[in-house]
Protein backbone atom coordinates (compact mmCIF):
# COMPACT_ATOMS: atom_id res chain seq x y z
CA UNK A 1 0.00 0.00 0.00
CA UNK A 2 1.37 3.25 -0.95
CA UNK A 3 1.61 6.41 1.70
CA UNK A 4 -0.72 7.76 -0.24
CA UNK A 5 -3.34 5.26 -0.07
CA UNK A 6 -2.43 3.86 3.59
CA UNK A 7 -5.20 4.72 6.75
CA UNK A 8 -3.72 7.55 9.18
CA UNK A 9 -3.50 6.11 12.65
CA UNK A 10 -7.37 7.65 13.38
CA UNK A 11 -8.67 6.13 10.19
CA UNK A 12 -7.27 2.71 10.87
CA UNK A 13 -8.42 2.67 14.89
CA UNK A 14 -12.17 3.52 13.40
CA UNK A 15 -12.13 1.08 10.99
CA UNK A 16 -11.18 -1.79 13.28
CA UNK A 17 -13.84 -0.71 15.38
CA UNK A 18 -16.63 0.26 12.67
CA UNK A 19 -16.13 -2.53 10.34
CA UNK A 20 -16.12 -6.60 11.09
CA UNK A 21 -18.08 -9.72 10.47
CA UNK A 22 -18.46 -9.89 14.31
CA UNK A 23 -20.19 -6.39 14.50
CA UNK A 24 -19.82 -4.14 17.70
CA UNK A 25 -18.14 -7.07 19.18
CA UNK A 26 -14.66 -5.80 17.38
CA UNK A 27 -15.40 -2.57 19.57
CA UNK A 28 -14.73 -4.65 22.95
CA UNK A 29 -11.99 -6.03 21.18
CA UNK A 30 -10.04 -2.87 20.53
CA UNK A 31 -10.81 -1.57 23.95
CA UNK A 32 -10.13 -4.17 25.82
CA UNK A 33 -6.56 -4.81 23.76
CA UNK A 34 -5.71 -0.67 24.54
CA UNK A 35 -6.77 -1.28 28.70
CA UNK A 36 -4.79 -4.30 29.06
CA UNK A 37 -1.61 -2.89 27.34
CA UNK A 38 -1.96 0.15 29.02
CA UNK A 39 -2.16 -1.35 32.36
CA UNK A 40 0.91 -3.69 31.36
CA UNK A 41 3.12 -0.66 30.39
CA UNK A 42 1.60 1.46 33.72
CA UNK A 43 2.83 -1.27 35.51
CA UNK A 44 6.29 -1.80 34.36
CA UNK A 45 9.54 -0.47 35.27
CA UNK A 46 11.09 2.64 32.89
CA UNK A 47 13.87 0.35 31.79
CA UNK A 48 11.46 -2.63 30.93
CA UNK A 49 9.50 -0.62 28.34
CA UNK A 50 12.56 2.00 27.35
CA UNK A 51 13.60 1.40 23.56
CA UNK A 52 15.40 3.86 21.52
CA UNK A 53 12.15 5.26 19.80
CA UNK A 54 10.86 6.11 22.99
CA UNK A 55 11.78 6.78 26.75
CA UNK A 56 10.69 4.24 29.35
CA UNK A 57 9.46 6.95 31.56
CA UNK A 58 7.47 8.96 28.35
CA UNK A 59 6.02 5.63 27.27
CA UNK A 60 5.02 4.39 30.95
CA UNK A 61 3.36 8.67 31.17
CA UNK A 62 1.37 8.03 27.98
CA UNK A 63 0.06 4.63 29.56
CA UNK A 64 -1.30 6.05 32.77
CA UNK A 65 -2.95 8.51 31.08
CA UNK A 66 -4.80 6.34 28.70
CA UNK A 67 -5.36 3.66 31.70
CA UNK A 68 -6.82 6.94 33.65
CA UNK A 69 -9.48 7.82 30.48
CA UNK A 70 -10.26 3.73 30.34
CA UNK A 71 -11.22 3.79 33.54
CA UNK A 72 -13.09 7.13 33.78
CA UNK A 73 -14.84 6.17 30.61
CA UNK A 74 -16.58 3.06 31.41
CA UNK A 75 -16.61 3.88 35.67
CA UNK A 76 -14.31 1.39 36.40
CA UNK A 77 -11.22 0.58 38.51
CA UNK A 78 -8.33 -1.85 37.24
CA UNK A 79 -10.25 -5.15 38.26
CA UNK A 80 -12.95 -3.66 36.24
CA UNK A 81 -15.27 -3.15 38.86
CA UNK A 82 -17.91 -0.60 38.06
CA UNK A 83 -17.08 2.32 40.29
CA UNK A 84 -20.57 4.57 40.18
CA UNK A 85 -23.32 2.36 39.12
CA UNK A 86 -25.93 4.18 36.82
Amino acid sequence: MSAATRLTNEEFVAELMQFSNFGALSQVFVIEAIRRYADKVAAAQPSEVDTPFMSGPVWIGVAKEIQAKVYQQYDVDADMVVQKPD
